[in-house]
């Protein structure tokens, strides 16, 4: 027997969901919120926060180890995994908590368990039926297979193997060269492992700017990583020394060996939602939505990781709050250009909107300008200047079609870049802008008005 209907049933408990329901209520819907694990998902759990927590360990001992250029001489650096892991799960098992009494405090209904469609306005969560009017899917992502034979060796792991990991282990090969894989193999090589990247593509990061994923990529080197790129993975095999990895690279077939291979491949988690019933459509896999977020079926609306990359926790916040609205009677275009793009290697890198390459390929008349760290007074006191700030506009109105940032605090820093794009603020009102000496925001400022031919402390 069905439940009493309900005004909106959200599917799944991560960044996506949580938001959705919160901004649901807030505009008075009753909301039944459904998750089949913990809440908080992927990003709280097993991704973004863990993760980052560990990096914040591994950065800090590097840095360490290295504190000579700064007059400090701190000998017999050691890690306690025991300590390591337990602030790691401390803030995890906080922050979800938190969760939890923010969605009872708003008034959402929780039900644990996984959720399924029987028709298009029924689920089933175990064997109970729940109707509703309208259904957000924010189910995420999960783990994807690599393809190839071999992929489920034991030698195989994904970034969650990191999660609990005590022993460094000596060699690393890690598959891709995007945000997730760039972060755990710096992580990796922090702690003291040799870790060598394959990347398919001619570079890391293929769809950044060239210049500045030149730029990430060559502090990569210097700390010690090993980047190869045009590598395709053909086959795993188990081997005395761990595992042994045939790739195609462009001088033919080879054979690499390591200790393991970390791979961070995710696909949308929609296979167990029965989506048939409910006469919903993928198309190559992916959920068929319009603008606004719906799919073609307009009460079931989508969010986040499940309707494909990019996987970012704020661009399924973001998405989830604006689907909730559209399906409580608002008609809003979610703008997937303006999502910010982070990053959180050592040191970050952050991005919104066009690449040069992009902006000229899409007709605009181009005018970009780079101003790098070594010119920074608080980067060179932090020893931190490897990076750059670059500013891409459009030669003619001003528009800031991309900024992009390698260096420290970039994930911070992309905020008002960000912000500048969504306010359609133009270079000119950018350049103008005033920013604390010395601070790392000043480059910001300094690359705008040297896209105008203004800089000020740029050598002629």
């Amino acid at each position: 027997m069905a439940k009493v209907r309900t005004d909106l049933v959200v599917m799944g408990g991560g960044a996506a969901g949580v938001a959705a329901a919160v901004r649901a209520r807030q505009l008075g819907a009753r909301v039944t919120l459904i998750e089949a694990e913990k809440l908080g998902g992927v990003c709280m759990n097993k991704g973004c926060i863990p993760t980052k927590c560990l990096m914040e360990t591994a950065r800090l001992y590097w840095r360490i180890k290295r504190a000579g250029q700064l007059g400090l001489l701190i000998p017999n650096v050691e890690l306690d995994w025991n300590q390591i892991m337990a602030r790691k799960e401390d803030l995890v098992g906080y922050l979800r908590m938190g969760t939890e009494g923010v969605l009872k405090s708003n008034g959402v209904e929780i039900l644990k368990g996984p959720a399924r469609f029987e028709t298009p306005h029924k689920i089933k969560v175990g064997n109970e039926l729940l109707e509703g009017d309208r259904f957000l899917l924010a189910t995420g992502s999960t783990w994807a297979g690599l393809g190839i034979s071999g992929d489920t060796s034991p030698g195989v792991v994904t970034t969650d193997w990191l999660l609990d990991m005590r022993v460094v282990p000596q060699e690393v090969l890690v598959l891709g060269g995007g945000p997730v894989e760039l972060e755990a193999a710096q992580y990796l090589s922090f702690l003291g492992a040799k870790v060598t990247m394959l990347e398919p593509q001619a570079r890391l990061l293929p769809g950044e700017d060239r210049e500045m994923s030149r730029r990430l990529s060559a502090v990569l080197k210097e700390q010690g990583l090993t980047l190869l790129t045009r590598v395709k993975p053909l086959e795993i095999r188990e081997t005395e020394r761990g595992v042994g990895l045939l790739v195609q690279t462009p001088d033919g077939e080879k054979n690499l060996e390591a200790s393991l291979i970390l791979h961070a491949a995710r696909v949308p988690a929609l296979a167990e939602l029965h989506l048939e019933r409910a006469g919903v459509n993928l198309v190559e896999g992916l959920l068929q939505m319009d603008a606004y977020l719906r799919t073609n079926q307009s009460h079931i609306l989508a969010a986040g990781d499940v309707t494909g990359p990019p996987f970012y926790s704020h661009r399924a916040s973001a998405m989830a709050i604006l689907a909730a609205e559209n399906a409580l009677g608002s008609q809003q275009v979610f703008e997937q250009a303006r999502v910010p793009r982070a990053f959180f290697t050592y040191p970050e890198m952050a991005c919104v909107g066009l690449t040069e390459a992009q902006a000229k390929e899409r007709g605009h008349k181009v005018r970009s300008a780079t101003i790098p760290y070594s010119v920074n007074a608080r980067a060179m006191m932090a020893l931190e200047t490897d990076g750059a700030v670059k500013i891409i506009s459009e030669e003619t109105y001003g528009e800031i079609l991309g900024v992009h940032i390698v260096g420290p605090h970039a994930t911070e820093l992309i905020s008002e870049a960000a912000l500048a794009m969504e306010l359609e603020a133009t270079v000119e009102e950018l350049a103008r802008g005033m920013r604390l000496h010395p601070s790392i925001s000043e480059s910001q400022v300094e690359a705008a008005r040297e896209c105008l031919g203004r800089g000020i402390y740029v050598l002629r």
